[in-house]
């Protein structure tokens, strides 16, 4: 079973999984409560993390920074960083999140898909996000 969760910062998501969590364990039944947010999944920080040690100063640091504005106001940049984007969350929501459920877990998501989508906007105006989709 997947209970997805979406919704702005301070709406009561967190105390609503948990009380989802509580109803699911006093019945048996494993829960496995996932954040995630295109960009920032496991993969794509591992990912993230390996090529800024390989290009020391080239990749910009996490967080607001002038590098990080005039890194994403290249094209390709932006492209690139979408489509693994993109790929990593359709690798984690379709095969980690199966995974779990196969293994008996309610996967319990705080944040999905349409979080990710309303993020990239934001973020990224000058794309076509329903294109890259």
């Amino acid at each position: 079973m997947l209970i997805a969760f979406s919704g702005i910062d301070s709406a009561g998501k967190s105390t609503q999984i948990l009380k989802v969590v509580e109803y699911f364990k006093s019945r048996g039944r494993k829960t496995k409560v996932i954040w995630s947010r295109g960009g920032y999944t496991p993969l794509f920080n591992i990912f993230k993390s390996i090529l800024r040690k390989i290009t020391g100063d080239a990749l910009p640091k996490p967080g607001a920074s002038k590098h990080r504005d005039k890194t994403f106001n290249k094209k390709w940049v932006r492209m690139i960083w979408l489509d693994m984007a993109l790929f990593d969350m359709t690798f984690f929501y379709c095969l980690y999140f199966r995974f779990l459920k196969m293994w008996g877990c309610v996967v319990i998501a705080d944040r999905y898909l349409y979080d990710t989508y309303i993020d990239f906007e934001l973020k990224f105006p000058k794309e076509n996000i329903e294109r890259n989709i």
